[in-house]
């Protein structure tokens, strides 16, 4: 999350380096994608079908196979850090979506069905291009029975995979001119099952998301217009450059706020309660903790 790192040759066949994304986590849990993770600042889609709308070079290019049967891209990993005494290992699941930039991520603590994510609206909750991806879990030799004997404070780690299997990286969003210069991202999810439903409907509860640094999308009668690709790149760094910032404020009213209700807490433990200023107040309502 250092502004720093946008500088300098950030072309749109350039990743954006060492910005790779945005986290959210209940207390005791971590997700995030891997560091070697890089991301462009555009990327050409191309429309198969109505059904099947594909992003090229995904989340970057392949560096071991290049264009191979009309596919280049990257599957990308998500580690999950968390302590086994507070969640159940065998009940962890990971699922992702595309979506709009800016849009929020599913609440955390928030009690969903997989199904509820990757959906955006009433109009798309029953095609089939509005499917949320799934995470396949990367399992160490022994790694149930490790978590099983972990002690109760000791922090563990999975890892899960999106599309292991390199196929087309589907993404449903039905473009238009008014919509062309939207910013997206990919955003990931970690879930802990719940219940099952008499139905059988699983419910999950939502640990944590990591959203992608923001990119736009141009699609194959644009890709020759240079001058057009260029004008994303530089959009592209001023928003990234944004949401950088709005972030670090974010995070640092979080921080407070976490400061002022620990010193509260201490104070009337200690039989002498503190009125906490007005300022302290307001961001103790901060969303998202």
């Amino acid at each position: 999350r250092n502004p720093e790192g946008l500088g300098g040759g950030l072309g749109v066949d350039d990743p954006i380096g060492p910005v790779n994304g945005f986290e959210e986590a209940l207390a005791g849990v971590s997700l995030k994608f891997r560091d070697i993770t890089t991301w462009k600042p555009a990327y050409q889609r191309n429309n198969k079908s109505k059904e099947q709308k594909n992003l090229r070079c995904f989340p970057n290019c392949s560096f071991e196979f290049g264009h191979q049967d009309g596919f280049c891209g990257q599957s990308l990993l998500v580690d999950f850090s968390f302590i086994p005494g507070r969640v159940n290992p065998r009940d962890i699941v990971s699922a992702a979506e595309f979506a709009v930039d800016g849009s929020k991520p599913k609440a955390l603590g928030s009690i969903i069905s997989l199904d509820c994510i990757n959906k955006h609206g009433p109009t798309n909750m029953k095609e089939p291009r509005f499917t949320y991806i799934e995470g396949l879990r990367q399992i160490r030799n022994n790694q149930e029975e490790s978590f099983a004997s972990a002690p109760a404070d000791q922090t563990e780690q999975m890892r899960f995979e999106f599309n292991r299997n390199l196929k087309g990286w589907h993404y449903g969003f039905l473009g238009s001119k008014k919509t062309r210069n939207l910013y997206h991202v990919f955003r990931a999810y970690v879930l802990e099952k719940t219940q099952v439903l008499d139905d059988g409907t699983e419910l999950y509860k939502v640990l944590g998301s990591c959203t992608s640094p923001p990119w736009q999308m141009y699609c194959r009668r644009r890709k020759n217009n240079q001058v057009a690709i260029m004008r994303l790149e530089e959009e592209t760094r001023k928003h990234l450059h944004d949401r950088i910032i709005a972030d670090r404020e974010r995070q640092q009213q979080k921080k407070t706020a976490r400061a002022a209700a620990s010193a509260a807490a201490a104070a009337a433990a200690a039989g002498s309660p503190v009125s906490a200023s007005p300022a302290v107040a307001s961001q103790s309502a901060v969303p998202g903790d």
